[in-house]
């Protein structure tokens, strides 16, 4: 049992790490799987450890009790690795936005670029299995040229695709004429907590 349980720690470690390089939600199930088997294993030889001392150090005391209770524990493990499974590819099904972090990422990167962009508004996000999606409305100088905008645009492009491989960037670029909504304002990276960003 020992030697499975290792095995088993050995194997669903690699199974994690190619899951999170493939974002594959079906190799990280099968991880999972094998990563619960340990932990079936692990509350087995514990609880038989711990009666096998009890009874030992304790004659005459029962510590059968140890079994079940250890049986619950490894149960509630698996509820819960089920669980995060299950809510995870729910998400991915149903084409929800990228992650809050994922998401911030792409904001903080925009920032970024403030010295040759205006702003950026109406951020759409969402992911399908290993793929994910990106658009958003790109403000610019309303004087440069088109060669000009589009390289900015295939420059922030390839920073995102670097950072998330497998997305597909929609940037769609604007003039920024100065006459700002509020949605405009909002995305505006030359106003820094209200003030113009010198």
């Amino acid at each position: 049992m020992l030697i499975s349980s290792i095995a088993n720690i050995v194997v669903s470690q690699m199974l994690f790490k190619v899951a999170k390089e493939a974002d594959s939600i079906a190799l990280e199930a099968d991880a999972w799987h094998l990563r619960t088997d340990v932990y079936t294993s692990a509350g087995v030889m514990f609880s038989l450890a711990v009666i096998w001392a009890g009874e030992k150090m304790f004659p005459g005391r029962n510590f059968h009790w140890l079994d079940p209770v250890a049986a619950i524990g490894v149960a509630l493990l698996i509820i819960k690795a089920a669980y995060d499974l299950t809510d995870k590819s729910v998400r991915d099904l149903l084409d929800q936005s990228l992650p809050v972090d994922e998401e911030k990422w792409i904001d903080d990167m925009l920032l970024k670029h403030r010295s040759s962009i205006h702003g950026f508004h109406d951020l759409r996000t969402r992911k399908a299995g290993a793929f994910r999606f990106v658009e958003f409305h790109m403000k610019v100088d309303r004087e440069m040229s088109v060669e000009d905008g589009h390289r900015i645009a295939d420059d922030i492009s390839a920073h995102i695709k670097e950072q998330f491989p497998r997305t597909d960037v929609t940037i769609h670029i604007e003039p920024c004429d100065g006459n700002c909504n509020a949605k405009c304002l909002e995305g505006c990276l030359r106003l820094v907590k209200g003030k113009i960003n010198s």
